[in-house]
């Protein structure tokens, strides 16, 4: 029986399409959501030296991203209430998200890990994202099962009614 899903994202956009998956899976399985956004994971991906090499005011992307991260949980958050989903959600800066996602997961004692795609990792990684494709790369260590997103997720929401 699943009681809790885990909505990871690293962009608003993609949180917003995956949460809205999310939060319509919870209402139908009456179960809770707990939301994760990923808000700096740039030394992870890319290395310190490319950081250091191509990134002229971090903090400044660090803070709209934290910004950004903020306003999709406030989105996701009212979507759950809305439908009538329990949400509880965290900003995390992400210095190795995939062991924080796990971490996160035994903690919370998530059921199923629902990630989007491409995030603000595509530009690396076209195919799926270094985030969630590190994710499924590891999962063998996830304490349960992850379930990744296309981009195009709108109308999962509707489809799950049918």
């Amino acid at each position: 029986m699943i009681k809790r899903l885990l909505l990871v994202s690293d962009d608003m956009m993609f949180a917003e399409r995956a949460g809205d998956f999310a939060i319509n899976l919870a209402s139908q399985l009456r179960c809770d959501v707990y939301g994760l956004f990923i808000y700096d994971s740039i030394e992870y991906l890319a290395g310190e030296e490319l950081v250091d090499a191509f990134v002229l005011d971090r903090e400044v992307i660090i803070n709209q991203l934290k910004n950004e991260g903020k306003k999709a949980l406030e989105e996701i958050r009212a979507l759950a209430s809305t439908n009538g989903v329990n949400f509880d959600g965290a900003l995390i800066r992400g210095e190795d998200p995939v062991a924080e996602i796990f971490e996160i997961a035994q903690k919370k004692k998530v059921d199923m890990i629902i990630v989007g795609l491409p995030g603000k990792t595509g530009a690396i990684d076209g195919a799926l994202g270094l985030i969630p494709a590190r994710l499924l790369h590891a999962k063998g260590k996830s304490p349960c099962p992850i379930t990744i997103l296309p981009n195009s997720v709108t109308g999962l929401g509707q489809a799950l009614d049918h």
